[in-house]
């Protein structure tokens, strides 16, 4: 029985389940349980319940994440600040004004009225529209760069930062690896997809050297990749210059039909794969075996 923790731990690779139990003191590294919240990828077990709600490994999260206080960012510190500077400085000025008032000889009501207009006068009421509204625009720009943005105020702060650290892949990633660099013929190139790329860009391999085609055939041996329907992002970028949101949508359906793989019933076997010559022998269990030539194959 195999589960899958990378909702606990961010490790997505499969890990087995025994009726042993391997680490006493840490529970999350232990074999002989299986946590709220996380999959069965393989197998069949049955298990006794040990903890509930809170107790539970997720709750305990959910806790300490609830638990754990906001740190005011250094905007809103600044912002503070002003305001109090600010404040102070217009309480002086209006009572400064009520005094030289009441020292030439004003009534009181007229003083007080002058002092309050005086403090009201001082204090920046549009700041925090001003304040919005810069941090909104920033918003808008970080949002073309896929940047998403949930707190304003933390935009200064982001601003700020020189050093991002993350614990580990997930945290600031899609968590999905992808080829970067290729090798053959003793030289390392870029591996930049082909059908992510805009026509005309200049490719550091050839997919029709030698090399590279030896590389490309151990890859599909020895691959575990999974069919990917969704449409390469790449593609939409030019969606970004059309204006009009009749001709964005219509050229978005025409890329999809493009891209279009059908959704029939796909069934995949085992295959004993074998090169005799320049023929490739496959079977498949209960299935009868054939042999394909180099030109053949796609």
């Amino acid at each position: 029985m195999k589960v899958d923790n990378s909702s606990l731990t961010g490790e997505t690779d499969p890990l087995i389940r025994t009726v042993d139990c391997s680490d006493p003191d840490n529970p999350l590294e232990t074999t002989n349980l299986a946590f709220f919240g996380t999959l069965c990828k393989e197998g069949i077990g049955r298990g006794v319940v040990i903890q509930i709600g809170d107790n539970t490994i997720i709750g305990q999260i959910a806790n300490l994440a609830g638990a754990a206080g906001g740190e005011e960012t250094l905007l809103r510190k600044e912002i503070d600040r002003f305001i109090i500077a600010v404040s102070i400085v217009a309480v002086i000025i209006g009572i400064i004004f009520f005094v030289g008032g009441s020292i030439i000889g004003y009534p009181f009501e007229i003083n007080l009225v002058f002092a309050i207009g005086t403090i009201i006068a001082n204090v920046p009421e549009g700041l925090m529209v001003a304040v919005t509204a810069a941090l909104t625009m920033s918003a808008q720009k970080l949002g073309q760069k896929k940047v998403l943005v949930k707190n304003l105020e933390a935009i200064e702060t982001l601003g700020a930062t020189s050093c991002v650290c993350s614990d580990k892949t997930g945290t600031l990633t899609q968590n999905k690896m992808t080829v970067q660099h290729i090798w053959y013929d003793d030289k390392i190139r870029e591996g930049k997809n082909l059908q992510t790329q805009e026509a005309g860009f200049q490719f550091e391999y050839d997919i029709n050297a030698p090399g590279f085609k030896l590389l490309h055939e151990n890859a599909i041996l020895c691959s575990e990749a999974t069919f990917n329907e969704a449409v390469p992002e790449q593609r939409f970028k030019e969606l970004d210059k059309i204006t009009s949101e009749a001709e964005k949508e219509r050229r978005r359906k025409e890329i999809e039909e493009e891209y279009l793989i059908e959704n029939g019933n796909k069934k995949f076997f085992l295959f004993i794969y074998n090169k005799i010559g320049s023929k490739f022998d496959f079977g498949c269990p209960g299935s009868v075996g054939f042999s394909l030539k180099d030109n053949e194959i796609s």
